[in-house]
């Protein structure tokens, strides 16, 4: 696994942070190196700093889930799990959230031989499964599909009244799960606590997942040729009905206006409910450019972004394509940001270049700003 930290105030902005591991980047064997490798996949930060890494650890030569919490300075903490880290044979989790009462709430798949479904599992402060949660054993698997037997949680979000969300993918598509706080499915939510999108263009399912402050939920989903090339979003209200005002059967589908090949993989909510999506898109010929779409809150392209609500951004040398995705996009206060409101709401987004990174940030109209950080 590989975390790595932006530059303390003293540094450039963007600078690897020397005070995180020595040179802002920490790498980190979970696993006993006997399978294809350890790698993360998604990471939360807690308030008092800590850094919490999930992803996967490979043990016996088979594939494990892995979770690891850094100190502020990059170490592993040693009040957390075993030496800093947790290791589970039988759980994958794919994104972590963190609980305003410092619980940790991880979401991803549930492994049983060639067979997987929705895995969420809530951690203790400091390591242990937490027994309030899933009727003892810290541990709840659901089934979105029925009939299907290939399923996972692929991201997360924590409602302010304590209840789970999290969406991913299934066989037919994409899924939206939401748990009460103990672990049982919301029956207000569907019925049954969770809701099926039959995409067949999908093979990623939902890969990120926003909630409004009405109570809607808003995933990215990353959508091949058959409905054209373009950004895809799913929303469903409090109940988990389709919000079929927001597209048909409540699915968006912007086409190529953000570039062939375009895909969305991330998406966050704005303080004014404004929706912004990144993902990739083909610039100039070249592949997995980043792509920055933002919409009104009734999904209709704001246009007072970037003209039309869409931009591309190369982040790979001329003649090169970027070997990564944009996925992540977070709301900050950038240290070179004006006292002007409009300059100070940005999007972040990260991708891999050759074998280097890039973190690129836009201001709310769209001035990109980049850094490249060392591999």
């Amino acid at each position: 696994m590989c975390a790595l930290a932006a530059g303390p105030a003293i540094a450039a902005p963007g600078d690897l942070d020397p005070s995180f591991g020595g040179t802002g980047l920490v790498a980190q064997q979970l696993g006993d190196n006997t399978g294809e490798g350890d790698f993360a996949f998604g990471v939360a930060a807690q308030p008092d700093g800590k850094t919490v890494v999930v992803g996967v650890a490979s043990k016996t030569g088979l594939v494990a889930g892995g979770m690891v919490r850094y100190l502020v300075d990059g170490t592993p903490d040693p009040s957390f799990g075993s030496g800093g880290k947790v290791v589970d044979p039988a759980f994958v989790p794919q994104a972590v959230a963190i609980q305003p009462d410092g619980k940790i709430v991880a979401v991803g798949a549930a492994l049983s031989g060639a067979n997987s479904t929705y895995a969420f599992v809530r951690y203790l402060p400091n390591g242990s499964l937490d027994p309030s949660f899933g009727a003892g054993t810290g541990k709840v698997s659901v089934l979105v599909n029925p009939t299907d037997n290939q399923q996972r949680a692929q991201a997360i979000a924590i409602q302010a009244d304590g209840k789970i969300v999290a969406a991913g993918r299934t066989n037919d598509g994409a899924g939206i799960v939401r748990l009460n706080s103990d672990g049982t499915p919301d029956p207000s939510f569907d019925g049954d606590g969770s809701r099926d999108f039959p995409i067949a263009t999908t093979v990623s399912g939902a890969t990120d997942v926003a909630l409004q402050s009405d109570g809607s939920v808003v995933a990215a989903v990353p959508t091949g040729s058959g409905l054209g090339d373009g950004f895809t979003l799913i929303r469903v209200d409090s109940h988990g009905a389709p919000d079929t005002s927001f597209g048909p059967g409540g699915v968006l589908h912007v086409q190529s206006a953000v570039g062939d090949g375009a895909e969305s993989r991330a998406v966050k909510i704005q303080p004014d409910g404004k929706i912004v999506a990144g993902g990739t898109a083909e610039v100039g010929g070249h592949e997995d450019q980043f792509a920055v779409a933002r919409f009104n809150p009734n999904g209709t392209p704001d246009t007072s972004f970037s003209g039309g609500g869409l931009d591309l951004t190369p982040v790979a040398p001329a003649g090169q394509n970027a070997s990564g995705n944009a996925s992540t996009a977070a709301w900050r206060r950038p240290r070179w940001a004006t006292a002007s409101p409009r300059a100070v709401r940005m999007i972040a987004a990260v991708s891999h270049q050759q074998t280097r990174g890039r973190l690129l940030a836009w201001t709310a109209t769209n001035q990109p700003r980049a850094k490249a950080a060392a591999p």
